[in-house]
């Protein structure tokens, strides 16, 4: 599964995002349902001692009832 990983800050400059880590992170936790339902984006975010943590899962489809595998 291609899997992406970082901070919020690593992501807002990885999209070249204008807006702070903090709105794109509580952007994502609101909107974690829409984006694994219509793009099929698992989103996740975790904390640890060496900070927060996000991590952004392509998850296939299974042949043509894209059905969640």
């Amino acid at each position: 599964r291609p899997t992406w990983s970082g901070t919020a800050t690593d992501l807002t400059a990885a999209l070249g995002l204008d807006m702070k880590a903090n709105a794109l992170s509580m952007r994502l936790n609101v909107r974690a349902g829409r984006l694994l339902y219509e793009y099929h984006i698992q989103y996740e975010s975790t904390r640890t001692h060496a900070g927060r943590t996000v991590t952004l899962t392509l998850i296939p489809l299974n042949g043509d009832n894209n059905k969640k595998v």
